[in-house]
């Protein structure tokens, strides 16, 4: 069995330790667990978002900070910061350098807004049968006396 280490910086795990089967590969030879991927794909997408939404020319140092804070000394989830961003964004919010993201990971409106998007379930995918045979499926006749837009006009 091969094993690889984690190449994210921030690994949260025991061991940096895991199979090839269990890592996500990122091109040639960067190996992350998939939880650890997901982190740093998000963190990206805060930073993307702030670049884009907020300042075009922020200074990257500095929002890196700001953001690996929120995230590895607070605690917050990396997916709670881009919802706080997000919702920062589309409500208006004030914010015009990266110590504002202190403030809006604190503000209780976004705490509410997520922890009402946590609640609730997410959509699960229904199957749909489609039968042939129409004559099979309940509540459904066809009692073939035509009536059409036609029926509806003559009243």
């Amino acid at each position: 069995m091969d094993n690889v280490k984690c190449r994210w910086t921030h690994c949260r795990h025991d061991s940096r330790e895991l199979s090839k089967q269990d890592a996500i590969l990122i091109g040639r030879n960067s190996y992350y667990h998939k939880d650890c991927y997901h982190e740093k794909e998000t963190i990206e997408q805060v930073l993307t978002l702030y670049k884009e939404k907020i300042d075009p020319n922020p200074i990257w140092n500095y929002l890196r900070g700001v953001v690996n804070n929120l995230i590895f000394k607070n605690g917050n989830s990396a997916d709670y910061i881009l919802f706080s961003l997000q919702y920062a964004v589309n409500h208006r919010f004030n914010l015009r350098n990266p110590a504002g993201l202190y403030y809006i990971a604190k503000n209780s409106e976004i705490e509410d807004a997520w922890k009402k998007r946590k609640a609730t379930p997410s959509i699960k995918k229904t199957e749909f049968i489609v039968e042939d045979d129409l004559s099979k499926v309940d509540g459904y006749s066809n009692s073939g006396k035509g009536k059409g837009f036609g029926a509806i006009i003559r009243r």
